[in-house]
C-alpha cells in the first residue's frame, strides 16, 4: 500500500525471497495451510494479468496454483 501497488505481483524493485512483507510468518502460514505456491501465483499473474488469472483460476475451479 506504501508503494500504491495491488499486490506482490505489481513489484518490480526486489525478489520475493528477500521481500520482508512477503516472508512474514503470517504469510507463510496462511500459504502452508492453502497448499498454495504463492511464488507460482504472483509468477502467473505477472505473466498474464489480473484478469486473465482470476478467468483461469475460475475456469479451473482453482482459487490457488497448488504447491508441488
Amino acid at each position: 500500500m506504501e508503494n500504491n501497488l495491488t499486490s506482490c505481483s505489481d513489484c518490480k524493485t526486489i525478489e520475493l525471497q528477500e521481500c520482508k512483507k512477503y516472508n512474514t510468518f503470517i504469510s507463510k502460514m496462511i500459504g502452508y495451510m492453502l497448499n498454495s505456491d504463492r511464488a507460482a501465483c504472483i509468477g502467473r499473474i505477472r505473466e498474464t494479468g489480473y484478469h486473465d488469472f482470476s478467468i483461469e483460476m475460475a475456469d479451473s475451479k482453482r482459487q490457488t496454483i497448488k504447491r508441488k
